[in-house]
C-alpha cells in the first residue's frame, strides 16, 4: 500500500466506476482514491448511477404539489396548502397521506 501524500489532488470523479454506495476519483498522481459508504450514494437511472440529491425544490404556483425532492430511487411530493397531502411514490407505486381533520 503506498503512503498517503499531502500534494495528491483529485483530478475528476470517475462516474463509469460509480457503484450504489461508493465514488472513485482519480489522482493528479493517475492513483485511484475510493469512497465507499454503508448507506447509498447513488440510485439506478437507466444504465448509469445518479448522484442522491434529498433537497426539495420549489415547483411553482398553481400546481397540486409545491414542493418535491424527485433526484432519489423513490419521489416525495408536497401538496398545497388548499390540498395538504404528502405522496411517497417508487417503481409506479405510491402511498399518499392526507390529514383527516384540519384546525382552522
Amino acid at each position: 500500500m503506498t503512503p498517503y501524500k499531502e500534494d495528491v489532488s483529485i483530478v475528476k470523479e470517475l462516474t463509469d466506476k460509480r457503484t450504489k454506495n461508493s465514488k472513485y476519483f482519480l489522482n493528479s498522481d493517475n492513483t485511484v482514491t475510493v469512497y465507499s459508504a454503508a448507506y447509498s450514494l447513488h440510485y439506478k437511472e437507466g444504465t448509469g448511477w445518479k448522484d442522491i440529491d434529498t433537497k426539495i425544490k420549489s415547483k411553482g404556483i398553481g400546481l397540486a404539489y409545491t414542493e418535491e425532492m424527485n433526484e432519489n430511487r423513490f419521489k416525495v411530493r408536497f401538496g398545497t396548502n388548499e390540498s395538504p397531502s404528502t405522496t411517497i411514490e417508487m417503481a409506479g407505486k405510491a402511498i399518499i397521506y392526507k390529514p383527516l381533520q384540519i384546525n382552522q
